[in-house]
């Protein structure tokens, strides 16, 4: 625990024609106590935004290719391609039409041409077949953006 006497604030002013930053010096009645609070994975925010799309998958023919992340691709991994969030970020996709969901890691970018389709997502096809069924090609899904941060029991 750390005791300060006293308790400098820094406020920035804002109007519509100047902006001034002053600095306030408070002297407290009490001590005031700062405790440093550990983020952990309980206390971090847990979904960031959500998109909702098309999923669809990669080609078998890619198998061993580099992704924009430099990883080999490789089908049997739970990972994706998407233009809409960070190379390693993590997402939850879920099926909308019967509620399975995988997480996977971005380790890739799409083509143009598939976001043009209305693709969020280009799965690989151990994580469409976990929520889907292979015949069908394409997905209605709902993607939630967990961060950088491997969600629990990943």
């Amino acid at each position: 625990m750390i005791k300060f006497n006293s308790v400098l604030l820094t406020v920035l002013l804002f109007n519509t024609t100047t902006q001034a930053q002053e600095t306030i010096a408070i002297e407290p009645k009490m001590p005031i106590v700062a405790v440093p609070i550990k983020t952990t994975s309980a206390t971090a925010p847990k979904k960031l935004s959500t998109l909702s799309g098309l999923a669809s998958y990669y080609s078998q023919n890619l198998e061993g290719s580099p992704t924009s992340s430099g990883e080999r691709f490789t089908h049997s991994k739970y990972t994706c391609a998407s233009n809409h969030v960070k190379l390693g970020t993590w997402l939850k996709v879920t099926n909308t039409n019967n509620g399975k969901w995988v997480y996977v890691k971005v380790n890739d970018r799409m083509h143009p041409r598939m976001a043009k389709k209305g693709r969020i997502v280009d799965l690989t096809i151990s994580a469409f077949s976990k929520i889907g069924n292979l015949t069908s090609g394409i997905l209605k899904v709902k993607v939630e953006n967990y961060g950088k941060n491997k969600p629990k029991g990943v």
